[in-house]
C-alpha cells in the first residue's frame, strides 16, 4: 500500500483480476454520457439502482435484511461522464463466479425494465451512448445503452483499484463517493487509508 501511495497519482493505473471460476462479490460498472443525456438525475439513479438491487436480492433470498448487504460506491465521474462502480457485499456469501454475477446483472436489468418501463426510449436507466451521432432509433431499434455495462462478466476481468486512473485519457481516480463529492479538481492528490 505504501509503494502504491508513493507513486505519482497519474501513474496509479492498477487493476485486480477477477479469476475465472473463483467466487466474487457482485459488482457493477455503471456509466452514461452527460452531454447526450442532460435530463438524467445522477443521485436518483444511484439511490434507485441500489434499492432495486437490494430488493431483488431480498426477493431471491440471497439476503434476509438490509443488514446482510453493504454497498461500496466508487466514483470517477467528470463534467462529461457519470462513472460509478458498485460493489455489493453480502454477509458471509458471494457469487460462485463472475458468470453468475453476469446472470444476476441480466436479471437486475430485466427488473429495471419491468419497474421503470418496457419502452427503452423512456426508461430512465437507458441512455444515448457517447458514440451515438443522432439521438434517434435506427431502423426501429434502440441505440440506447443500459446504465449497467453487461459486458464485464467475463473470465479474468480487470477491476480497477481504488485511487487508480485509466492509463489512457485524463486523470480520473476511482474514489469513494464521499471523497469524490469533496473535490472535482482531479489534479489534487487524495491519499487516504482504505476504510477498515
Amino acid at each position: 500500500w505504501k509503494r502504491y501511495l508513493d507513486l505519482a497519482p497519474e501513474k496509479r493505473c492498477f487493476y485486480e483480476t477477477i479469476l475465472e471460476g473463483l467466487g466474487c462479490h457482485f459488482h457493477v460498472d455503471a456509466e452514461y454520457n452527460k452531454t447526450n443525456n442532460p435530463r438524467a438525475d445522477e443521485l436518483w439513479l444511484d439511490s434507485t439502482f441500489k434499492d432495486t438491487c437490494f430488493r431483488l436480492m431480498l426477493e431471491l433470498e440471497y439476503i434476509q435484511s438490509r443488514d446482510d448487504l453493504s454497498i461500496l460506491t466508487l466514483v470517477s465521474s467528470n463534467e462529461k461522464k457519470v462513472s460509478r462502480l458498485y460493489l455489493f457485499k453480502m454477509r458471509e456469501k458471494y457469487f460462485l463466479n463472475n458468470y453468475h454475477c453476469g446472470a444476476f446483472a441480466r436479471r437486475l436489468r430485466n427488473r429495471l425494465v419491468e419497474d421503470y418501463g418496457t419502452s427503452i426510449k423512456d426508461n430512465p436507466f437507458f441512455f444515448w451512448s457517447e458514440k451515438c451521432k443522432s439521438l434517434e432509433y435506427v431502423d426501429g431499434v434502440s441505440v440506447k445503452d443500459c446504465y449497467m455495462d453487461l459486458g464485464i462478466y467475463t473470465k479474468r476481468r480487470q477491476f480497477r483499484l481504488y485511487l487508480s486512473t485509466k492509463a489512457s485519457g485524463p486523470y480520473r481516480p476511482l474514489l469513494p463517493e464521499h471523497l469524490h463529492a469533496q473535490t472535482q479538481n482531479y489534479t489534487r492528490v487524495i491519499d487516504v487509508e482504505p476504510s477498515k
